[in-house]
């Protein structure tokens, strides 16, 4: 569980990031979509066991399609529940932008394996196989410290500089 807590908080970071300064958007705006948007780790940390990662789920082919999950079920939700739904409900529902929401679940699932791929069991890449860029345990210190660095650098740099 620990290792899919640094790649949520990382994803929350730089997402969150993405948001308020590539697309301008609001509070509420980032907030929710970053926690939704988090939702694709766990997705894609569905293909984690015992034995290694599955190659559905870490790979470059087919990680940023997974990510796209929460997207998908996001969407099917507000076209079963939007048409007669209560206004307060449609206001919150309608703060998911597609695109953007689009661009940041491909992006996380492509995070995510960046960040796997520091790690011994590393990510697999059509028609090379399994590629680790650095040998380190998945759930060891070195591995989980580089992400929650770079999303405390990220937090330094564009969230408390004035």
């Amino acid at each position: 569980m620990a290792r899919l807590s640094i790649h949520m908080i990382s994803t929350f970071v730089i997402s969150s990031t993405i948001l308020k300064y590539l697309f301008e958007m609001d509070g509420l705006q980032i907030l929710l979509n970053s926690i939704v948007v988090m939702f694709s780790d766990v997705i894609i940390d569905l293909g984690h066991d015992e034995e290694g990662r599955s190659w559905i789920t870490h790979s470059v082919a087919s990680a940023p399609i997974v990510a796209l999950t929460p997207y998908i079920m996001l969407e099917s939700f507000k076209a079963l529940i939007l048409p007669g739904t209560l206004q307060p409900i449609q206001q919150i529902l309608n703060v998911f932008y597609s695109p953007v929401f689009i661009f940041l679940s491909i992006i996380t699932g492509f995070i995510h394996l960046f960040w796997d791929s520091l790690t011994t069991q590393g990510i697999h890449v059509p028609g090379i196989g399994w590629v680790s860029l650095m040998d380190t345990p998945s759930r060891g210190f070195t591995a989980n410290i580089i992400p929650i660095s770079a999303s405390l650098m990220i937090i330094y740099f564009f969230w408390c500089r004035v």
